[in-house]
């Protein structure tokens, strides 16, 4: 019986799957608790739900709920991008969603979109590169929006290089994470990525874990068949770590779930 998966798209946003089959195979696959996360953001970008769509995302959810509820707990989440200077317009979009949970993403360093375009990595300085990343994504801690802070070390995804001094800002960004009580997720698809391990990478799991920071898990699939992947793997990294706990959530608020003995 795998943990809680609370990060999975559908069609919605830019998974290929509807939410019935995401749903069906993790129930299939032994699954207690799926959420499902598609993108929204206040930036229009082609991963992301169309306005269009919103209502019936919405208003599909309380239908899912309960066509299921004696199999699996269905969770609606989103994956929100942060962009800064446009938080008041985050906050309306998650007011009228009103879901179980919030995963906030730092996808953009200004308009550049470093999650696909690898091409914008060549004119940085790697220790300026993370740094102004983790500036943003300790600001999306701080700002109050989200539960939970998706694949904290996302910027080396194309496995760009590291930095030659450590980076202060990841540093602050893990105190800010720490005070404002959110989690972050232990993201299992970098392992499928150039990078070629989690989100975050081992050292830095064992920092947050060390600062008392709760952890969900996420698969980040975008079809049915990637729910769960690098589970059993993830959930042994953890427990190896001392952590034997991940988070659920319910209308925003965080319960505790075991994943060991």
């Amino acid at each position: 019986m795998f943990p809680p998966d609370y990060h999975t798209h559908t069609f919605f946003s830019d998974g290929r799957q509807s939410h019935q089959e995401l749903i069906e195979q993790a129930i299939c696959n032994g699954f207690v608790e799926i959420g499902i996360s598609d993108h929204v953001s206040v930036k229009p970008v082609h991963w992301a739900c169309k306005p269009s769509v919103y209502k019936e995302m919405k208003e599909s959810f309380p239908v899912l709920k309960e066509k299921y509820k004696d199999k699996i707990e269905v969770k609606f989440g989103l994956e929100m991008d942060y962009i800064e200077g446009q938080e008041a317009e985050t906050e309306k979009l998650i007011h009228y969603f009103s879901p179980d949970y919030v995963i906030g993403s730092v996808h953009f360093i200004g308009d550049w979109n470093f999650d696909t375009d690898k091409s914008g990595y060549m004119g940085w300085n790697m220790d300026h590169l993370y740094a102004e990343y983790y500036r943003l994504l300790g600001k999306a801690a701080g700002c109050g929006l989200f539960d939970i802070i998706g694949h904290l070390d996302l910027i080396k995804k194309f496995n760009p290089g590291k930095p030659s001094i450590p980076c202060l800002k990841l540093d602050e960004t893990i105190e800010i994470i720490s005070r404002k009580g959110i989690c972050i997720e232990l993201n299992t698809s970098g392992m499928l990525k150039p990078c070629a391990e989690f989100y975050p990478s081992d050292a830095i799991l064992k920092r947050c874990i060390e600062a008392s920071i709760p952890i969900t898990l996420g698969s980040d699939a975008h079809i049915s068949k990637d729910q769960g992947q690098f589970f059993i793997e993830a959930t042994s990294l953890l427990l190896s770590l001392s952590c034997r706990e991940v988070v659920s959530f319910t209308n925003r608020q965080a319960s505790r779930v075991s994943i060991g003995h």
